[in-house]
């Protein structure tokens, strides 16, 4: 027959709740687990934002400083090209061309070494300036052609107070006429031009 033992009650409870208690043990390893691998996981990413941060700002401060040159090397190309312009170095119909030819060759240059994503915007403000520049250039060729006319005015003037004894009242009106038209497109003030007319009238 079947023996009645009142312990194997207990003795099966304790097992079972030993059994409940080794489950609730693994279960809250298991969570452990899982919230390590969250932590981690986060940590990683937390990682790997600030170093792409850090990547960034290097690459920032590369496309900073390599647009801090560039604007410098305008700026000097700039004045030798103007100096060039105003001693005859650089053909005043050449001017532009040599400008766009020595631009292109600073940009290629600096552009080499900046961070690709940020190439666009180093190149945008380099042609901004670059265009400014070239503006400014223009107004050098205007000026050399203003000294240019002022030479020729003078040199006009020589030549024809050589003319003077043969033909003085033909010379005076070839010079005044000289004087008025090319006067104003001279480097030469008006009060200059009127002397320089007034020294023909007498």
């Amino acid at each position: 027959g079947i023996v009645n033992n009142p312990r194997a009650g207990v003795i099966g409870n304790a097992v079972a709740n030993l059994g409940g208690t080794g489950m609730q043990v693994a279960g809250q390893m298991m969570d452990e687990q899982a919230q390590q691998q969250r932590i981690a996981a986060a940590e990683e990413k937390q990682r790997l934002r600030e170093e792409k941060a850090a990547r960034d700002a290097a690459d920032r401060a590369k496309a900073t400083s390599r647009l801090n040159a560039l604007r410098d090397g305008l700026a000097d190309e700039h004045d030798a090209v103007a100096q060039g312009i105003l001693d005859g170095a650089v053909p005043k119909d050449k001017a532009a061309e040599t400008w766009k030819e020595r631009t292109a060759q600073l940009v290629a240059d600096g552009l080499a070494d900046v961070p690709e994503q940020l190439r666009e915007t180093v190149r945008m403000d380099f042609d901004a300036q670059a265009g400014r520049l070239g503006n400014r250039l223009r107004r050098a060729v205007t000026q050399r052609d203003r000294e240019d006319t002022t030479a020729g005015i003078k040199q006009t003037l020589e030549y024809l107070q050589r003319q003077y004894q043969g033909d003085p009242a033909g010379t005076t009106a070839k010079a005044m006429a000289t004087i008025d038209q090319l006067g104003p497109h001279s480097t030469l003030k008006p009060e200059a031009l009127a002397s320089m007319g007034q020294q023909w009238r007498e």
